[in-house]
């Protein structure tokens, strides 16, 4: 029964933060008319905002059973979107309440980030890959949801839009609210060799003041080598292209509003399908292998689209660009769960979060120049170009090469 009640409250959450962002870079971008430095900085200054919050989110995740904080999360993103609903309604909207609008909810979003990680694992102790995928899969699959439903603006207006994203965020809330302590203890203390440790009961760490993020980074080479892959990941795969997303669907390819919102609902399509293959399938025993080679499939579908394919081509290669994303978060975030600790997971999470949402604003604004001063093909070809340089830099490490699933089957309770 608990997976009935997590994945809905996972799906639900993510339907609302699916139309969200359409919505945000939509109005941005097209009613606003803002340029595109200027959705760099609007997107920046959100992902900013979850950076400073993370390391309180990822503590309250390891000291707060994680249903609780994700559940204040679900309520505190009704709250927002009932506000703008009427601030709107009064006549008030402009570029100020859209930039308050889009810090609030990136906010909120920084408290459910960990806590998403944490509740999967915890309460779905079976297997490591299974219970990350399955998590993101109902993740990816309730952005879709809700990026074709933020196309929708012209049809059932922008106040309908964010009156269903308020019922969906409480929604959410019942049933973060209805997941109970769970009936198990998880296998925790899963040593960063991968050798099981002397036995499977929940223990915290002496001084638990001591396990801090800085200490974390510091005590685990291979998460040092995963943080620096995720910084670059944050630049260039997540920041870049979230600015260079609307430009390239709106401004350049002339999609209307709901084309652009399919365009984004097609990306998040990928990575469901990658998730749910991910659940079912073999576990990946080297993780960091495959994380490494999406940056050379990344590369490539970035080259192909300066090859200016056609109307379905286009929605093709954005298909395979969402299930390049989704199979790397997926490796990634494996690789970062099969070196830490269960008491350091909220922590670990977060600083993971806090070094990609870092290097993300960097990677907003760096888009939003090349934009400025060249066009959208030089801006692929710079995507393509760095992302071969990385992956040639990383064949001189062996650190993610060789880290190796852990399989939490063998974990007893």
């Amino acid at each position: 029964m608990l997976k009935n009640t997590l994945y809905p409250a996972i799906g639900l959450t993510y339907v609302s933060h699916g139309a969200q962002w359409v919505v945000i870079t939509w109005l941005a971008a097209h009613t606003l008319m803002l340029s595109p430095i200027a959705v760099g900085f609007l997107v920046a200054a959100m992902l900013l905002v979850q950076v400073v919050l993370l390391p309180i989110a990822g503590q309250m995740t390891d000291t707060v059973r994680p249903a609780v904080v994700a559940k204040w999360a679900a309520v505190g993103l009704c709250a927002s979107h009932l506000s703008l609903v009427s601030i709107v309604l009064l006549g008030w909207f402009s570029v100020v309440t859209l930039v308050l609008y889009a810090l609030l909810t990136s906010a909120m979003t920084a408290f459910f980030l960990p806590a998403k990680d944490k509740a999967c694992i915890t309460f779905l102790p079976k297997r490591l890959q299974k219970a990350l995928a399955l998590g993101s899969a109902f993740q990816f699959l309730g952005m879709a949801i809700g990026t074709i439903m933020g196309g929708l603006i012209k049809d059932i207006d922008l106040t309908g839009v964010l009156i269903l994203q308020a019922f969906l965020m409480a929604l959410a809330a019942v049933y973060w609210g209805l997941i109970g302590s769970p009936s198990y203890a998880l296998a925790s203390d899963v040593a960063p060799n991968n050798t099981e440790p002397d036995n499977f009961t929940f223990r915290k760490p002496v001084n638990s003041s001591k396990s801090n993020l800085f200490m974390l980074f510091q005590s685990n080479s291979v998460l040092r080598h995963l943080l620096a892959l995720c910084a670059f990941n944050g630049f260039m795969h997540m920041g870049f292209v979230v600015a260079l997303f609307p430009v390239l669907g709106i401004q350049h390819w002339g999609f209307d509003n709901f084309h652009y919102a399919l365009m984004q609902g097609v990306f998040s399509l990928g990575a469901v399908v990658v998730y749910v293959g991910n659940a079912y399938r073999k576990p990946q025993q080297y993780p960091g292998q495959g994380m490494l080679f999406c940056l050379l499939y990344t590369a490539a579908i970035a080259y192909a689209i300066t090859r200016e394919p056609t109307f379905w081509g286009s929605y093709g290669l954005i298909f395979l660009w969402g299930v390049t994303a989704g199979y790397s978060a997926s490796m990634s975030r494996i690789v970062l769960h099969s070196v830490i600790r269960e008491y350091e997971r909220g922590r670990a999470v977060a600083l993971y979060q806090m070094v990609l949402l870092s290097a993300a604003p960097l990677g907003c604004l760096a888009c939003g120049l090349i934009l400025h001063f060249t066009n959208m093909t030089q801006a692929l070809n710079v995507l393509s170009g760095v992302s071969v340089i990385v992956f040639v830099v990383f064949l001189f490490s062996r650190q993610l090469w060789a880290v190796e699933q852990v399989d939490m089957s063998k974990n007893k309770t």
